[in-house]
């Protein structure tokens, strides 16, 4: 990232130059909600990429969609997110991550030793 904000990058041969700016949602639905509602109105973002807490993401799509700037979550893996997108056919907003129904597909269905059915780890 440092590299891309001292040089910007170029896409289809135009260069652009990069900001970064970091913002702290607490992990917290209404806090989250609060960060992009500035995000979008006062820093006038291009993009929103990040979100750990699917709870804030969950949160936050409607507002982006609205405002026609893509979030990506990078992290969130509730399974609400993908049917909320596909549901209301939300073009700006993308899951990266697979959630914990993906998770055991890809394992053959079987379940994480180290997870319960909740995705709380075992002691």
């Amino acid at each position: 990232m440092e590299r891309a904000q001292e040089q910007g990058i170029r896409l289809g041969g135009k260069p652009y130059r990069v900001r970064v700016i970091w913002y702290d949602d607490e992990g917290k639905g209404d806090v989250g909600l609060n960060v992009v509602t500035r995000a979008l109105t006062v820093d006038r973002i291009h993009a929103g990429v990040g979100f750990l807490s699917s709870d804030v993401f969950i949160r936050v799509m409607d507002d982006s969609r609205k405002a026609s700037i893509p979030v990506i979550t990078c992290c969130s893996a509730s399974l609400k997110i993908g049917d909320k997108i596909a549901a209301n056919k939300m073009g700006y907003v993308f899951q990266l991550s697979p959630h914990r129904q993906r998770h055991r597909a890809l394992a053959g269905g079987r379940r994480s030793p180290s997870t319960s059915s909740r995705g709380r780890s075992r002691s």
